[in-house]
């Protein structure tokens, strides 16, 4: 999965960008950041404002992140760049 967005149920912003992601048929990951079992993960990612998205390399590095109401073309560039990126070689 290469791309997480941090949201709540009750915020629109977050409800627009998912329900839009889906339509074009981008699969991403939704965490909850208002659910005790996924804390954790939020204070490790620093999220304090919703949305917070992430773009992920295959790794789960974060290659790219965003905050508030970011706009589909910036994601999708983001995420088109992360899918052109050759592996790293260690």
């Amino acid at each position: 999965m290469n791309l997480r967005i941090f949201g709540g149920k009750d915020c629109e912003v977050c409800s627009k960008l998912t329900e839009n992601l889906t339509a074009m048929s981008v699969n991403f990951l939704f965490v909850d950041a208002w659910a005790e079992n996924t804390q954790d993960l939020c204070d490790e990612n620093d999220v304090t404002d919703l949305p917070h998205i992430q773009v992920l390399s295959s790794d789960g590095k974060v290659l790219w992140q965003d905050v508030g109401d970011v706009s589909l073309t910036k994601i999708l560039r983001h995420l088109k760049a992360n899918e052109k990126s050759p592996p790293n070689n260690v």
